[in-house]
């Protein structure tokens, strides 16, 4: 008899924590489907810096080198930059590559900088400073930290900061029409845009 109570209140308690397991996997999934929706969006980004940046020679290695775009640190974009793979920027073919470190020889023309790098970015700053390198990130405030386009979080929709000073520092273009979307554009210079 009593071992007959105690698979009832096993029985019981399953059914009673399955909803509960079930409530917390499927909030992990969605909150799984929101970064990855976020992360999708923010390579679209980035994508679309590339076309509208122009580089010096001098960024590459040569005239049919790739523009590549670099992932410093954690990756959480996953397959996001795939519809990217291939496609043509300024006649130069687009290739997406992790790296572990910031050598520049010159590899890569955009660095998306993770935000698990936080803490590091002074010296990462430092180490690329006047390299044609357009610097990327979503650690908060980038582009007041002296990066060269910083993606932030507004009202749910992801907007972008632009530090003209630094683009200039490092030999770099960017589009006015560029300039225009962005949200804050930090300049020492009036610019008439």
């Amino acid at each position: 008899m009593q071992k007959n109570t105690k698979k009832i209140n096993r029985l019981r308690f399953s059914f009673a924590l399955s909803p509960v397991l079930l409530f917390c996997l499927c909030l992990n999934t969605f909150a799984g489907n929101n970064v990855d929706r976020e992360y999708r969006v923010k390579a679209a980004f980035v994508y679309n810096f590339a076309r509208f940046t122009l580089w010096p020679d001098s960024a590459f290695a040569s005239p049919d080198s790739p523009v590549t775009i670099c992932v410093y640190g954690n990756d959480f974009f996953g397959n996001s930059f795939t519809q990217f793979i291939g496609k043509k920027i300024k006649n130069r073919k687009l290739v997406i590559k992790k790296t572990a470190t910031l050598s520049h020889h010159p590899p890569c023309q955009i660095i998306f900088i993770s935000k698990a790098e936080k803490e590091s970015l002074p010296e990462i700053l430092k180490k690329l400073a006047g390299k044609p390198v357009l610097l990327v990130s979503d650690i908060e405030n980038f582009a007041d930290q002296g990066g060269t386009i910083g993606l932030l979080k507004i009202d749910n929709k992801i907007r972008f900061d632009i530090n003209l000073d630094t683009a200039r520092n490092d030999h770099l273009q960017i589009s006015s029409h560029l300039l225009k979307l962005g949200h804050k554009v930090i300049s020492s210079k009036k610019e008439q845009i």
